[in-house]
């Protein structure tokens, strides 16, 4: 098993461990070497930053000739073979081919693990090298599409705001007092174990470099240092500096993508970031149900996608067997929705439905 570790101003650049004895004792023993102090998020994100320059020498150290100790090994053997076809080898030379033979399996593996690790992640160097022209075709796009104002009963109106309808006047469903206590009751460490060995351990790492099955390894060197972090997060509302930084990349839905409509857009984040957004969205999916109304089929655990469907044919299917009846069916385009979204709608619509400030913020 190998860990990948990748450097954040270098995206060219890995660092790789291996789960033998020798790396589980450096990480064990630089961790416990790092003094940092201050909030927990800021103690977490700076100790593995350190840990990945110890980590980056270290790779270099046990695994920078990888390439070359491999053909040494292949040397080695095809030279003790050659003795033996000429004549009788000692029990050195048998001892000697039994040892080049096993480190040459083991550097195989290395080297394959390796190469399997830079192909599932490949596109993420790939990506890199476009961000400045995908950046500037969607700013383009944006001012090609944007709506400067018009006209409202033989009136130019530039802020939409002002006539836009208000929603003062329907009533929501609210969450209950009770659920808002447990939105933002104290994280137990049961909780936070169970968000963490629930991730994908070979995801792409995020700019701090590490991947869950790095923090799973060598979980009970870390996990007090992360239980801080979390506690720190729940009381604070916040959290340090950098610990929330992402990549965002572009992947190609098609194989020759022609426009940006055919490019899917993720975000890579920390693992800081993915346990506290797991940890959140774990609590919300037990509450929403009861703001959510019944009609709404997706997104929601316990209902079906396929239930609007259903119930679409049956309504066209029973307007037409109405004689004389009008029926008028409305489709509405949902593709662009999260982007035109904005956080202060979303933020009042979940105060409408009684989220509590401390949830919201």
């Amino acid at each position: 098993m190998m860990f990948q570790i990748r450097v954040r101003h270098h995206l060219e650049q890995t660092i790789v461990g291996f789960s033998d004895a020798c790396f589980s004792k450096f990480v064990e023993d630089e961790w416990s070497n790092l003094e940092v102090h201050g909030r927990g998020s800021y103690v977490l994100k700076e100790k593995l930053k350190h840990l990945k320059r110890s980590l980056k020498i270290w790779n270099k150290d046990h695994f920078g000739m990888l390439d070359r100790n491999n053909a040494d090994q292949v040397t080695l053997i095809n030279f003790i073979n050659e003795k033996g076809c000429v004549g009788t080898l000692t029990e050195h030379d048998i001892s000697a081919w039994k040892i080049a033979t096993a480190n040459l399996w083991r550097l195989s593996r290395q080297k394959d693990n390796l190469l399997l690790q830079k192909s599932r992640q490949r596109w993420l160097r790939d990506g890199g090298s476009n961000t400045k022209f995908f950046h500037a075709s969607i700013n383009r796009s944006r001012r090609s599409k944007t709506v400067h104002g018009m006209l409202v009963n033989g009136e130019w109106v530039e802020d939409p705001i002002k006539n836009r309808p208000s929603l003062g006047v329907i009533d929501f469903k609210r969450i209950s007092k009770e659920d808002n206590c447990f939105l933002t009751a104290k994280i137990e460490e049961a909780e936070i174990n169970e968000v963490v060995w629930s991730c994908e351990g070979n995801k792409s790492p995020g700019p701090d470099g590490y991947n869950f099955t790095f923090i799973k390894k060598f979980w009970d060197c870390l996990k007090t240092d992360i239980f801080a972090m979390v506690d720190d997060f729940f009381c604070s509302g916040n959290l340090a500096r950098g610990c929330n930084a992402s990549f965002i990349v572009l992947i190609p839905k098609t194989s020759c993508p022609q426009g940006l409509g055919e490019y899917r857009p993720i975000s890579l984040v920390g693992c800081v970031h993915k346990t506290i957004s797991k940890i959140l969205v774990g609590r919300l999916k037990k509450v929403i149900c009861s703001v959510i109304p019944e009609c709404q089929t997706v997104f929601i655990k316990g209902r079906n996608i396929m239930d609007g469907v259903v119930i679409a044919n049956e309504i066209i299917d029973q307007a037409r067997k109405i004689k004389g009846g009008d029926c008028f069916i409305f489709k509405v385009d949902f593709e662009k929705a999260y982007d035109s979204v904005n956080w202060s709608f979303l933020l009042y619509m979940m105060e409408r439905m009684g989220f509590c400030f401390k949830w919201r913020n």
